[in-house]
């Protein structure tokens, strides 16, 4: 609660008029931003236009961190002008994500215009597909190849991430669990001061898509798709994003 009034007070002292399309609490009716919510600005009122910006948001990525008063905790926000973007309405859910640094985005783009294939013994990467579509195997070598060191894949500490840590074991890839926020991850593997090359695995789907910006911003790659659990809870899921127009198998 401290957090979405120290937040939202801040966005009101911004020269922006803001419409929430992520926000929290509505699940679970916890104090937060509520989807559709609009916050104007300063200049709002005395004659001036404001850019209206489409804006998610979360106070605390990682409330447990921020509760221990631990490392990894960030209160963040992501946003599109209006007219410019518009961001991914996820609904509350999970979904599967991949996120390379912009050393190793520069390099698939560049084997795109080349129209190259890259092969190490039984791994691949093609970087005309998805990310997504492809084993994790195959990134991790072209990254070891690419930065010519011994690759760090950072992904949450959850039994759901079992196939990750398979990928990295495998290849011989450093694994870093993390017992929670995986927009730091995102963040993370934009620097070379953090160590992380590769974020991947399965967290948030709105928190996927404040790290989708942040990953635009400094020019990495970031996809995901959403995920279902096996049970009677993700066929329920499945049905509501059907439900609100959104394909269950779309990658982002």
């Amino acid at each position: 609660e401290l957090a979405t009034m120290g937040m939202r007070g801040a966005l009101s002292l911004s020269t922006l008029d803001i419409e929430v399309v992520i926000g929290e609490g509505d699940l679970d009716d916890a104090p937060g931003f509520r989807l559709g919510e609009r916050i104007r600005g300063t200049a709002h009122g005395v004659g001036r236009d404001l850019p209206v910006i489409q804006m998610a948001v979360d106070p605390v990525d990682g409330t447990n961190a921020a509760r221990k008063n631990a490392p990894g905790a960030l209160c963040v926000a992501a946003g599109a002008l209006s007219g410019e973007g518009r961001l991914w309405g996820a609904p509350e859910g999970y979904a599967d994500k991949r996120c390379v640094g912009p050393e190793i985005a520069r390099a698939i783009r560049k084997l795109a215009e080349k129209g190259d294939v890259f092969r190490a013994g039984e791994w691949s990467l093609d970087p005309h597909q998805s990310l997504l579509e492809q084993p994790l195997e195959g990134l991790i070598a072209f990254a070891e190849k690419t930065l010519n060191k011994e690759v760090v894949v950072e992904f949450l500490d959850r039994p759901r991430n079992e196939e990750v840590a398979g990928a990295v074991e495998r290849t011989g890839a450093v694994p870093r669990l993390v017992p929670a926020g995986d927009i730091a991850s995102a963040v993370r593997t934009g620097s070379a001061a953090h160590n992380v090359d590769i974020s991947a695995g399965i967290g948030g789907s709105p928190e996927g898509v404040i790290a989708a910006v942040i990953v635009k911003c400094y020019r990495g790659l970031f996809e995901q798709r959403p995920w279902f659990s096996p049970d009677a809870d993700g066929a329920r899921l499945r049905e509501r994003h059907a439900g609100a127009g959104l394909d269950p198998d779309a990658i982002l």
